[in-house]
């Protein structure tokens, strides 16, 4: 078994990326209490102990890899009954999909910059694609990779037409919530119309929603008949979350009948290649452990009640929100704000970078006496919006013209009236300049995004701490929201 070498430098403890939780008022003790504290090599991580040749109920021959991260790879995983029904139960769903067949279930486009067709599985469609969703599968597969089981999965069926594009990459790594309120242990997929499943949202009074994570991925090929190399369409790994000359690679090929079952770690970067030869077809199987025992936390527009009970949906919770801590300066925390953005809401229409330094240093003929020098000021208020807005146009806005069209998708710089003007004696030198570089900068990005169809633009407030000042400022980035201009400053 060939494996590629193993980069020991890849885990060095500035690459790490934090742990992700909500940063508001009570919600942030109770998910700072709940978040598993990943780090590489640790939970929900897979033993790494584990004999080769492990069998599971379907058969086939399992084998462990370490490189770039732990993973298992089978081939001829189910017998030639078993794979042959299963092909069948999936290209009938198809069928229904392309519209030569009359049926109940029909995939949909998949979410984002995704060119693939997604149609998550419910418990009786589940049971068409046995032996994946059955508790003897599932006890095998947590068995396999160490873990306690838990019956609790959640399942999808994947197919990429020919020529889909790349996907970007990322990990699976996030919380997944299930109702609870009828307290069963039998396996359960994720009753998707009494809550959100990655938020936790009620969709239903009587709805009690457990926050779970998940710990692997399984991902079963087939229908892929005749598929060779430069076809495409395999799943790559990756050591890091962006490809370079020193990251680590692996290409796992879409092999009829077989499966390829990786951790669920912040660490486990991977992503579709496109398929330039013929469709990828795929059944996506996610494992779940680490049950928390909690409810979703209490922050406004993401949970159901309120003190009053309403009897009605509020219009407040039509759009969920999804609050992230992160450290702007750490290439990984953007990366991750980017990847659980992308699980939450499938897509980002919009950037809005209000996040600034706004303390005035002092006068410029003082600097050289100055212990606290400016330099983060510069970086934060002017460097990192243009950094992150370039992150999610890689990831998600890049050969996507018509897309980013069609969802008006945009920038927009919060800035300030004191990168326009200079006001004397009040030490805001380099705050202003930070500021003025902030709009010289949106004017460059809106140039060069102008031909990907996505709008640049910035508004320049004075101070406004008042409510009234507030909600002028709001109106303001909700018509540039809306609008149509780009590369304007606004003030």
């Amino acid at each position: 078994m060939d494996e590629n070498k193993t980069n020991s430098e890849r885990y060095k403890a500035e690459t790490r990326a934090p742990d992700t939780q909500s940063v508001q008022g009570k919600a942030n003790q109770i998910w700072t209490n709940v978040r598993p504290s990943f780090s590489p090599r640790t939970e929900p991580q897979l033993q790494s102990d584990l004999a080769l040749g492990k069998r599971l109920p379907g058969g086939g021959r399992w084998r462990k890899h370490t490189s770039p991260f732990l993973h298992f790879t089978a081939n001829n995983v189910c017998d030639l009954d078993t794979y042959n029904e299963l092909c069948h139960q999936f290209s009938l769903v198809q069928e229904t999909t392309h519209g030569t067949r009359d049926g109940k279930f029909k995939m949909k486009p998949a979410p984002g910059n995704n060119d693939g067709l997604i149609l998550g599985l419910t418990d009786s469609l589940a049971a068409n694609f046995a032996p994946f969703f059955t508790e003897k599968w599932l006890r095998s597969l947590a068995e396999l990779a160490a873990l306690n089981y838990l019956p609790r999965v959640e399942g999808a069926l994947h197919s990429n037409p020919q020529g889909s594009r790349t996907g970007w990459i990322h990990t699976d790594c996030c919380s997944a919530w299930f109702d609870e309120s009828q307290g069963t242990e039998k396996l359960m997929l994720p009753p998707r119309g009494r809550c959100s499943y990655f938020t936790g949202l009620k969709k239903n009074r009587d709805a009690k929603p457990i926050e779970y994570v998940r710990a692997a991925t399984m991902i079963f090929y087939l229908c892929n008949d005749g598929w060779q190399h430069g076809d495409g369409g395999e799943t790559a790994i990756y050591s890091e979350n962006e490809e370079r000359d020193s990251t680590e690679r692996k290409f796992i090929p879409p092999i009829n009948n077989s499966a390829f079952l990786f951790e669920c770690s912040p660490y486990s970067f991977h992503r579709f290649i496109t398929n330039p030869g013929r469709p990828r077809n795929s059944i996506i199987l996610f494992n779940l452990i680490a049950t928390y025992h909690h409810t979703a936390p209490d922050i406004p527009s993401t949970v159901f009640a309120t003190e009053t009970e309403p009897a009605e949906p509020l219009p407040d919770n039509a759009n969920t929100h999804c609050l992230i801590q992160a450290d702007l300066n750490k290439r990984g925390d953007i990366q991750n704000i980017i990847d659980i953005g992308m699980n939450h809401f499938g897509r980002i229409d919009a950037v809005i970078n209000a996040a600034a330094d706004i303390k005035f240093h002092g006068h410029l003929r003082d600097l050289w006496q100055a212990d606290d020098y400016p330099i983060s000021q510069l970086q934060l208020n002017s460097v990192i919006p243009i950094q992150l807005a370039s992150a999610i146009y890689q990831n998600c806005w890049k050969k996507s013209s018509a897309d980013n069209a069609y969802w008006n998708r945009c920038v927009i710089n919060v800035s300030s009236i004191s990168g326009l003007y200079v006001f004397e004696e009040r030490g805001q030198a380099f705050y202003g300049v930070s500021k003025a570089a902030m709009n010289m900068l949106t004017l460059y990005l809106s140039l060069e995004l102008a031909p990907e169809n996505v709008r640049v633009n910035a508004i320049c407030p004075s101070q406004f701490k008042g409510k009234s000042a507030t909600r002028r400022v709001s109106e303001a980035i909700k018509q540039l929201l809306t609008g149509n201009q780009t590369g304007e400053i606004i003030t």
